[in-house]
């Protein structure tokens, strides 16, 4: 249901914004701050017909290097264009990301998301886990590593343990909530 509070949402890895505009429709209070490492994906997001400058920023940033953290730092907790504050965004979005980058990056990259978070702030993540479909359907010569191919289009894909993911949000200072 959505709710009149105001809350800002980073999704990262936006891609051409599949999550951001119907999450823009439904929830009227909500900002969002879109980053995404393509500038073809962030373009499109911006030229989208329901995108809007006053609820949504978009920016391109690497999210596996330390020093893009600061064109997050500049577009969130700095410019805050998006939220009076500038304390940082109270939700996070990875879907499908973290995936995309080398398991040595990975590290990075949570901390980026997470030091853009607000305390107490919501990170929602959805990826691939080890042994699902997608893994299964790649042949032994696209393997780079353990659970880490690499597609026909040059593009990654990492495939999770649970324990493993969460020691990696552990070692970043996040969390599961076991409800």
């Amino acid at each position: 249901k959505a709710s009149n509070t105001k809350a800002t949402l980073l999704e990262a890895g936006c891609g051409v914004g599949n999550s951001v505009f119907p999450l823009l429709e439904a929830i009227p209070s909500l900002n969002i701050y879109c980053c995404d490492f393509s500038p073809t994906a962030i373009r499109l997001v911006g030229t989208h017909d329901s995108y809007s400058k006053s609820r949504c920023c978009t920016f391109v940033c690497d999210l596996s290097s330390k020093e893009e953290s600061k064109i997050m730092d500049e577009k969130i907790l700095q410019e805050h264009s998006l939220d009076d504050h500038g304390e940082g965004v109270d939700l996070a979005m990875m879907m499908f990301c973290l995936s995309a980058i080398h398991p040595d990056k990975m590290e990075i990259a949570i901390n980026n998301v997470a030091n853009v978070m607000k305390k107490g702030g919501v990170l929602w993540f959805r990826d691939y886990a080890e042994n699902d479909g997608a893994q299964l359907k790649f042949d032994v010569k696209s393997r780079i590593s353990q659970n880490f191919y690499v597609r026909g289009d040059g593009t990654r894909s990492y495939f999770f343990k649970v324990d493993e993911l969460n020691a990696l949000m552990g070692k970043c200072g996040l969390y599961p909530v076991n409800e």
